[in-house]
């Protein structure tokens, strides 16, 4: 029931400092979108913690507690679906919903920072091993049977190898140090 169809609109009504944004806590992945999304639009939300996590935020959301939240789509799908939550724009595509925008096709290209999951070693890890575990971790992150189970629960499945994933690491952790910077944040927050 939120007044804001899209996400100009609700940007346009943020810029009065009036909007309280739940987040699973300062310093993830969410949080760090949020503080992308207010530097990329002048945007002043309210940053409101939720350490009890993604049912917290939802529950606060549908008691009209909070008026948005950024969160995985895992965690928030099901809402979705069921027309109880609004989703104004998303860091990728949702593959089972294409009609939500992507921040970038909303002009809003840096806010892309996205959960993802990786298995890592210690540095040192022997390239034998390696030559072994890549191979075994590819055939089974692209095993369609996997990547149809994973996508029924809303992942987006995207296998990288060492080399890419390293890549990505350095890249967004580049972002967060310059986001973290930018934002005034410090140690502690």
């Amino acid at each position: 029931d939120a007044p804001w169809g899209d996400i100009h609109q609700f940007l346009k009504e943020a810029k009065g400092g009036k909007i309280d944004c739940g987040l699973i806590g300062l310093g993830s992945q969410t949080h760090f979108n949020v503080e992308l999304l207010k530097l990329a639009s002048g945007a002043d939300l309210n940053l409101v913690p939720f350490p009890a996590g993604t049912g917290a935020i939802i529950t606060a959301i549908l008691g009209g507690h909070l008026h948005c939240t950024s969160l995985t789509w895992p965690g928030i799908s099901a809402q979705v679906k069921a027309g109880k939550l609004r989703a104004l724009a998303a860091t990728s595509p949702v593959k089972e919903m294409p009609q939500i925008p992507t921040f970038a096709s909303l002009g809003m290209p840096q806010v892309s920072l996205e959960v993802f999951n990786a298995v890592l070693g210690p540095p040192n890890l022997p390239r034998s091993v390696m030559e072994r575990l890549e191979p075994a971790y590819r055939r089974v992150m692209t095993d369609p049977k996997m990547v149809e189970q994973l996508e029924k629960q809303g992942y987006s499945m995207l296998y990288e190898d060492s080399a890419t994933l390293g890549a990505r690491i350095k890249r967004e952790l580049a972002v967060v140090q310059e986001v973290f910077r930018k934002a005034g944040m410090k140690a502690g927050d």
